[in-house]
């Protein structure tokens, strides 16, 4: 009981909003567009009013890529399309390393909702990189609102206070020794 109670203070698993480092693509982008930017940061902004816009056709295998500062466990993928110029189809690909990639969905035009979105799961597998890789040419261009990624981490309790209401066993092993951050 104590342990289970421990690790209830200590934390909890959570689904948390990630927030990507770096985002880039295999293809151009309108960076401006009389005074208005359609570049790749505008996927990630949080901000479903700005989106990019691809300056060209897109080609089998170019993609948009997110990175993270660190290794996490993956878990929803939502992307934020605009009405028209959208994928014809595509994968939802997970990488650890940025070279080896794990399929997480893959997905056509007609598997987006009707409030633009494409949502898959990663099932908490781990990666560092999230990417949106064509799997056809499109025959329009490419535009994008928002690239959200979801992840699971702990949260932790650092408010705990634990009390012991045992005597000590064999005189010389205080419960307390349990937490003391001594493994001796």
């Amino acid at each position: 009981m104590l342990i289970v109670s421990l690790f209830t203070a200590l934390g909890a698993m959570a689904q948390t909003k990630l927030s990507p480092y770096n985002i880039e693509t295999t293809f151009n982008t309108y960076s401006e567009w009389p005074n208005i930017y359609y570049s790749a940061s505008n996927a990630i902004d949080d901000n479903e009013t700005t989106k990019m816009w691809s300056s060209e056709n897109l080609d089998t295998d170019d993609a948009v890529k997110v990175e993270f500062a660190e290794v996490t466990k993956l878990d929803n993928i939502v992307l934020l399309f605009a009405d028209g110029d959208r994928p014809v189809a595509a994968a939802v690909e997970i990488s650890a390393d940025g070279q080896d990639w794990t399929t997480v969905a893959e997905f056509t035009a007609d598997d987006i909702d009707a409030n633009n979105k494409f949502t898959c799961n990663a099932n908490k597998k781990e990666g560092k990189y999230v990417r949106l890789r064509m799997t056809a040419a499109t025959s329009g261009w490419f535009q994008l609102y928002e690239f959200t990624v979801y992840g699971i981490t702990t949260k932790v309790n650092s408010n705990i206070s634990i009390s012991f209401n045992h005597y000590t066993y064999d005189g010389g092993y205080p419960a307390s020794k349990a937490i003391d951050g001594n493994p001796n």
